[in-house]
């Protein structure tokens, strides 16, 4: 399908990963180079303590994993959710985002609207954590994290911040079709996101993690259900249908990204 985009929940290897994380600092702030004219910082957290806070993670490919390490396909998590991928000893879930602010007016006008046609469609579950995603999920050994840190920032901090818009809807589904979402397309400077994507590629390329999808369509989910290939939003998907309330800009002026349970931002450059 043309409309693709890979989601899933990271609840499941939280426990796996606990162990994993106490060898890591509660807190700290990864400095950049001392010559970096702007002084920024790779800002750092630990969310451990926190896991309500965790982003929904996407899907990771099944072929990134031997069949030796892997869990029983079938497995679900707590919430009934299909388990999109499976737990490898030593691997950090890793995604790159950026945030969207969800509580300003315009922008919760648009999230009513798409919340109707929401109930219309029976997209029943809400998403909570607010996100457009420059990458799919994939997973990082600890010996790389230091190193993908330091080539992100290189990137990002040359990349300046930019304004974008919500202004059309689609519906999406994962890979396998297991999952349907009903998304807010970014309209206004679509370009930039994807040239941010495609920067991002570069890198994880070099590591030899996956890439994001070869046609990237920058998107805010905020309502998924499960479904088939039979779904007929699967088979005739929702295309950039206008909407009613669309927003203003909105600055993108951070880049974020999850390294298990440990969460790390930087600024965009300013003009």
């Amino acid at each position: 399908m043309d409309l693709i985009s890979t989601y899933a929940d990271d609840d499941d290897d939280e426990d796996d990963q606990d162990k994993q994380d106490k060898e890591v600092n509660n807190k700290r702030e990864l400095e950049l180079d001392e010559d970096d004219r702007s002084n920024k910082r790779i800002r750092y957290t630990n969310n451990t303590d926190n896991d309500d806070d965790l982003h929904d993670l996407p899907d990771l490919p099944e072929e990134l994993f031997s069949s030796s390490d892997q869990q029983q396909s079938a497995e679900r998590s707590q919430n009934g959710k299909k388990r999109q991928y499976e737990h490898v000893e030593g691997n950090y879930p890793t995604f790159v985002f950026v945030t969207i602010p969800i509580e300003r007016e315009d922008i919760d006008l648009m999230a009513r609207e798409l919340s109707v046609l929401a109930k219309e469609l029976k997209i029943d579950t809400a998403i909570e954590n607010h996100h457009i995603s420059l990458s799919r999920s994939f997973p990082m050994r600890e010996h790389h994290i230091d190193s993908f840190n330091k080539q992100l920032e290189t990137c990002f901090k040359r990349i300046h911040a930019f304004s974008i818009t919500l202004e059309t809807v689609s519906t999406f589904v994962n890979d396998d079709q297991s999952r349907l979402f009903l998304a807010a397309n970014v309209t206004k400077n679509a370009s930039r996101m994807i040239q941010c994507v495609k920067q991002l590629d570069d890198i994880l390329r070099g590591f030899g993690f996956p890439t994001f999808y070869d046609n990237p369509l920058p998107h805010l989910s905020l309502w998924s259900r499960a479904s088939s290939p039979d779904d007929e939003l699967c088979k005739k998907p929702i295309i950039n249908r206008t909407l009613e309330q669309t927003t203003k800009s909105i600055l993108i002026d951070k880049i974020y990204w999850t390294i298990g349970k440990y969460d790390y931002s930087i600024d965009l450059a300013t003009i």
